[in-house]
């Protein structure tokens, strides 16, 4: 029986440095490494974990770029966890909100990265389905397994700025591990009279179903809400059933939306207790 113990060993550090992933590319010196831990128990609580890492051979001074007054104790991790991106695959259209705040004045903050050492950070979030938070701009309109990287716009002090992507890590939504519905797609065909509007890539291949609702947003001057009527292999037809248009719309026909426009799924409205 003790013979085997060294074999267990083996293989249990193994597998332990497995748990540790390639970063993302390196580019000016700099990659980034992303881990997603996925709370076992609590369905949605993910820990968000990052590593700027420094593989060139000099010392390298980044600078947050905070364009809103803050408390004036911000650190460079806050930074990072407030202005740090996602992308998600399959693709997830971003949440959006715009605050107002006064100009910053107060110096902005640094942390400087040594020849073959790491700036790491980490952060909790409740980032799953129908969900978001200030530190986490994906909204999951659907339950199942993604693909998230997280996207960095770095600048140094010299002046140099630098965008970096992550490894990709898996991000289980809603406990589900089985693809996802799709979660996108393109305006391909609107017809003003039968107030329709088509969608290429999110038919039924792509697990799309009959009452699905999508949204489209035109910059700030129109959104849209659309409910799938019929489907094929690979598209959708929706009926607009809202519509809501600024006065001064710069587009020439604002009752549709535009071809090559792209709609996001919309999460089922939660049911009233």
């Amino acid at each position: 029986m003790h013979r085997y113990v060294p074999l267990l060993l083996t293989l249990a550090l193994s597998s332990a440095a497995q748990e540790t992933p390639e970063p993302g590319p390196e580019k000016e010196g700099l990659r980034v490494r992303l881990i997603v831990e996925n709370n076992p128990i609590k369905i949605d609580a993910h820990t968000i974990k990052l590593d700027i890492l420094n593989v060139s051979t000099k010392p390298v001074t980044l600078v947050s770029e905070y364009f809103a007054e803050g408390t004036g104790k911000e650190t460079y991790a806050d930074w990072i966890k407030g202005n740090t991106t996602f992308a998600a695959f399959p693709e997830v259209v971003p949440s959006g909100y715009q605050t107002a705040a006064a100009f910053r004045t107060s110096p902005q903050v640094t942390t400087t990265i040594e020849p073959g050492a790491s700036f790491s950070t980490q952060w909790d979030v409740f980032g799953g389905f129908n969900a978001s938070n200030v530190n986490w701009m994906l909204s999951f309109p659907t339950t199942g397994l993604f693909d998230v990287r997280a996207e960095l716009r770095l600048r140094t002090t010299d002046n140099r700025q630098i965008s970096l992507w992550s490894n990709a890590q898996p991000f289980v939504v809603g406990g589900s591990k089985k693809a996802p519905k799709a979660c996108t797609g393109v305006v391909s065909a609107v017809d003003k009279i039968k107030d329709t509007v088509s969608l290429e890539g999110a038919g039924e291949s792509n697990g799309a179903q009959i009452g699905d609702r999508f949204y489209i947003r035109d910059g700030m001057q129109a959104d849209y809400t659309l409910e799938v009527t019929s489907l094929d292999y690979l598209g959708v037809k929706t009926k607009v059933i809202r519509r809501n248009i600024a006065p001064a719309i710069d587009n020439p026909d604002p009752k549709m939306p535009r071809l090559g426009m792209k709609a996001g799924l919309m999460a089922p409205e939660k049911p009233t207790q």
